[in-house]
């Protein structure tokens, strides 16, 4: 756990914060992986966010057969160096399965992954503020009970929205 200064946070309403973003997003849900465990066990083989990428985009397609075996999926995702490499990741799993022990074709997820500023989607924005919330609540310990106040209403707002939340710890 890490401690954040003080100095520096913006002084936000958790319901302005939050209003804007919320109203565009019906569900998601939220995957993180514990970086320091993740290093110790695969050395520098494994990028932490290539490693949740492939989480997501399994439980993405798992859903979505579950939901309807017809149904396809298209990836949106935020900007992020490596673009091309997760790309190829996303055919390779489409076509040969993903790593590791709960292997499985993405074949609901059609296509690519596209990749859009944040900037340019409110979608994105919502989904990098659940990104940055479960993150927070899983690796920071708050030392200002304001802050720590301000985070657990924005949460309480954002959770409504997630469907599955989950942290590996390898």
């Amino acid at each position: 756990m890490s401690t954040v200064p003080r100095q520096g946070r913006e002084r936000t309403h958790p319901r302005r914060l939050t209003a804007g973003f919320l109203s565009t997003l019906e569900r998601c849900g939220s995957r993180g992986v514990d970086v320091v465990r993740l290093r110790a066990r695969y050395r520098e083989a494994a990028r932490p966010h290539g490693v949740v990428l492939q989480h997501v985009m399994e439980r993405v397609d798992a859903h979505a057969r579950t939901f309807d075996p017809k149904q396809r999926v298209l990836l949106i995702a935020d900007e992020i160096d490596g673009q091309e490499t997760y790309r190829q990741n996303l055919w390779d799993y489409r076509r040969a399965g993903t790593p590791g022990y709960r292997s499985s074709k993405l074949e609901q997820i059609v296509d690519t992954i596209y990749f859009a500023p944040s900037r340019a989607s409110r979608l994105i924005q919502a989904v990098d503020l659940v990104a940055y919330m479960h993150h927070r609540r899983m690796s920071v310990t708050e030392l200002d009970r304001r802050a720590d106040l301000a985070n657990r209403q924005i949460w309480s707002r954002v959770s409504k929205r997630v469907v599955h939340e989950w942290e590996w710890v390898p």
